[in-house]
């Protein structure tokens, strides 16, 4: 579930390149082979992001988001496309830790 969000990251900030090429990137930027695996596994269909966020345990939503951040940043640059997905991930992870506090 965590690796498929993080599909939407890489998808987002890649529109143009191929599953491939997407792939050799995140290899090449030392993602762990777990990771990969997933990603490629789910790069061709995915359920939607809100449905992955609603599984998401508080205990991690801050780290994981971190993480996505730091995934969205692996090139330098931020597209709006990630900047919506990462904003997105943050409310939604955000209103889940103040409705269960």
């Amino acid at each position: 579930m965590v690796n498929q969000i993080l599909v939407y990251i890489v998808l987002a900030g890649n529109p143009n390149k191929s599953g491939k090429d997407i792939l050799s990137e995140l290899q090449a930027a030392n993602v762990s082979p777990a990771s990969i695996d997933a990603i490629a596994a789910n790069i061709k269909s995915l359920p939607s992001l809100e449905s992955l966020l609603e599984q998401i345990n508080s205990d991690f939503a801050v780290p994981l988001v971190a993480q996505y951040q730091k995934m969205a940043h692996l090139d330098g640059i931020i597209t709006p496309a990630e900047a919506k997905v990462i904003d997105f991930i943050n409310k939604k992870l955000s209103y889940d830790l103040a409705v269960i506090k």
